[in-house]
Order: C-alpha cells, then sequence, then structure tokens
C-alpha cells in the first residue's frame, strides 16, 4: 500500500521495493522463466577485401572530377553452438563480391562558390544479431528481437546536388538536395505475440528485407563566425556557431520519386521526417578554455514496423529535445573536460498511430512506452606526452 502524499519519486521507490519483495516470488505470486532455448551461443566470421581505383581530372581550370571503382569481396560464416553439449552447427555461409562505383564533379563557379554533384553505391550489411535465429529482449519494450538467417545485405544509390559558399576564417553555407534508392532495405517488424503462459503475452520483432524504398530531401548547413560578420575583438574570434537541417521524405515500394511528395505509402523505419542540430562552440589556445553548447532534434519515425493498422499498428518515436553541454580546460598537457548529455531528460514516447494517419493523438492512439533517460555526466583526463 503506498502513501499518496508522497512524491513521485519516493512513490516510485515505494513500489519497486514491494514489487521486489522476497514474499512476492512464490506459488501463487511472480514467476520467473528462462527464455534460453537449446542454442545459446553462435561463433561468427568474416572478412571483407577490397581494391580500388580513383583517377581525376582538372577540366579547363573550372571544373574537378573524380571517379572511382572499389572491387569488394565479402565473405561471413556463423556457427550456432548447442546448450548442452557445445557442438557446433553451421548456420549460414555467405560471399559476395561486388562492384561499388562512385563519382565526384565540383564546378568552380567563382572563389567563394562551388557547385558539386556526387554518386555512390553504398552497402548496408546485416550485424550478427540480425542474422541468428535466437531471441533477444528488449529490456525497453519487454518484447523478443529474433534474427533471420536469410536476411541480404542492402544496396544504396546516392545522389547528391550541393552549393557551397566558403567564407572568410572558416565560415560556411551550404545547401543541397538528395536522392536515394534502398535496393532491399531491412526492417525491424512485428511478426507475432507470443504467449509465454497463461498471463504473459509478449511481442515478436524479426529483422526483414523489403523489395525497395525511396528517400529524397534538401539539406541546409551554416557555420558562422560573429567576429568576421561584426568586427568583434580578439576574445570572441574563437566563437563559432553551427547549424544543420534536413528535411526529408521516405517511402517503401515501388512508390515513384514523384510519389514520395504524397501522403501514401509509410516511411522507411528509422526515418525521420526532419533532423535539426545546432551548436555553439569557443575555443582557445591562450587561455586554454574551451565550452560548447550543443541541439538536437529529430521528427517522428517508425520505431517497429507493425501489421497493419487493423491487427498491430506499426511503433512511432515522437520528436524530443536534446541538448549537451561541454566544458574544458587545458594546461600545458594536461586536459581536463566535462560533458553532460542530454541535461533535459525528456521522455521516450514509443506510440501506435491508428488509422494510417501521421500525427499521434492522445485521443485516439495508445501510448506503447513512456521512458526517461538518466542525465549523464562525463569528466575526462588526457595527457599528452
Amino acid at each position: 500500500n503506498v502513501i499518496t502524499d508522497l512524491t513521485e519519486a519516493e512513490r516510485d521507490r515505494a513500489i519497486r521495493r514491494q514489487l521486489l519483495a522476497p514474499d512476492n516470488y512464490r506459488p501463487g505470486g511472480y514467476d520467473l522463466y528462462e527464455l534460453t532455448t537449446g542454442v545459446y551461443n553462435y561463433d561468427s566470421r568474416r572478412s571483407t577485401w577490397a581494391a580500388y581505383l580513383m583517377p581525376q581530372w582538372m577540366i579547363g581550370g573550372k571544373a574537378f572530377v573524380q571517379a572511382g571503382l572499389r572491387l569488394e569481396h565479402f565473405s561471413q560464416s556463423i556457427d550456432t553452438i548447442r546448450l548442452a553439449d557445445e557442438s557446433r552447427q553451421p548456420l549460414l555461409e555467405n560471399s559476395l563480391t561486388e562492384l561499388l562505383p562512385a563519382a565526384n564533379a565540383t564546378y568552380y563557379l567563382d572563389a567563394r562558390n562551388n557547385l558539386r554533384f556526387a554518386y555512390s553505391q553504398t552497402l548496408v550489411r546485416p550485424n550478427e544479431r540480425e542474422l541468428v535465429p535466437l531471441p533477444f529482449l528488449d529490456f525497453l519494450f519487454g518484447s523478443m528481437t529474433f534474427g533471420n538467417p536469410e536476411l541480404l545485405r542492402t544496396k544504396i544509390h546516392n545522389l547528391d546536388l550541393k552549393w557551397e559558399n566558403f567564407g572568410l576564417r572558416n565560415q560556411l553555407v551550404t545547401a543541397s538536395v538528395f536522392y536515394k534508392y534502398f535496393h532491399l532495405p531491412m526492417e525491424q517488424v512485428f511478426v507475432s505475440g507470443e504467449a509465454l503462459d497463461f498471463a504473459t503475452a509478449v511481442q515478436n520483432y524479426q529483422a526483414l528485407n523489403q523489395s525497395s524504398a525511396q528517400a529524397a530531401g534538401v539539406e541546409l548547413e551554416v557555420r558562422w563566425v560573429p567576429a568576421a560578420t561584426f568586427g568583434w575583438g580578439a576574445d570572441l574570434e574563437n566563437l563559432r556557431f553551427y547549424g544543420n537541417l534536413t528535411l526529408q521524405r521516405s517511402r517503401i515500394g515501388p512508390a515513384s520519386l514523384f510519389e514520395l511528395v504524397g501522403s501514401g505509402g509509410r516511411p522507411l523505419q528509422g526515418q525521420a521526417n526532419y533532423v535539426i542540430n545546432l551548436g555553439a562552440v569557443y575555443e582557445s589556445e591562450e587561455s586554454g578554455w574551451s565550452a560548447g553548447l550543443f541541439y538536437n532534434r529529430s521528427g517522428q519515425r517508425i520505431a517497429f514496423v507493425g501489421a497493419g493498422a487493423e491487427s498491430f499498428a506499426s511503433i512511432w518515436e515522437l520528436p524530443r529535445n536534446v541538448v549537451d553541454v561541454q566544458l574544458g580546460k587545458r594546461f600545458g598537457p594536461l586536459s581536463l573536460r566535462l560533458t553532460l548529455n542530454d541535461i533535459l531528460n525528456e521522455p521516450f514516447q514509443f506510440v501506435q498511430i491508428y488509422e494510417n494517419r501521421r500525427n499521434f493523438d492522445p485521443d485516439r492512439d495508445q501510448i506503447q512506452k513512456f521512458a526517461r533517460r538518466n542525465l549523464r555526466l562525463f569528466f575526462t583526463i588526457a595527457y599528452d606526452f
């Protein structure tokens, strides 16, 4: 029984003490279950061999072109190890050789302005946890995640067109448009709800390949030195501001590029519709002092792909504000740095949005998980020998 006039923190501690009391773990009380399967371990080996060729040309004194071709051979093998006798069972043996082209062309408009075009092919390979068919417990969600031995690597085609302006004292302004095509993108997908006993049900997720996905957007970046603009004194020469804004849309499936701006389809898991990064940094070689203030916010994104709004809607992570602070002092070869991460400590909110809508409505939708992170403090000492 919890006293109602306790503070929220005191009430939480009292509830935890009651829940973890030894008398609660008994027949008719709480039970402890061992979720380990007959196969509990695995051994993985992977290697990558690569060679590349990258010629470059200067054309007419105004254009600089680089073109490259990377030949890459990747091999991986995984054996599972049984719990009873530690015998090994081959799980998979993958080997793949690929050619990955890339090109970059820069056109010099004048001494401070460039136009840059880039194309490249890149790869995303699944890690071992995404490949082995073993259950891994997600402590935040209380769900189980299973690997998939049939999971294939993702190939990404990247296109970028960027304008760059370089100012005095390392100032910078850039604006770009980008497009990405994903072949066989990987996502964490809801596959079932497994009943462990009559009172417990667990959501099961597995890494699966989708056929394709596309993403396109714009990005703005600024690096500004106020002293260069306003002619401030020497003490403020070391103050710099940074800013980055990305707006993008992504879609799963065979949608055309023009359908990215529409309302149909769903985004690729983990792809936010916007990302904001801001920062202010002060560094003085003479005094040895340094300080930094950083801000980040990402738009809502799919954390786990559901099985449809009618059966099990996708779980979305809502936006949150993140602020980090750094303070440092250098004493000759000795450096001291204090870092505070996530000082706002805003909660993580994971929600299910129904009826194929995009925005969370607390009156119609469901909060799946509501969790806070703790403020993290780091103190670093470094010495240059």
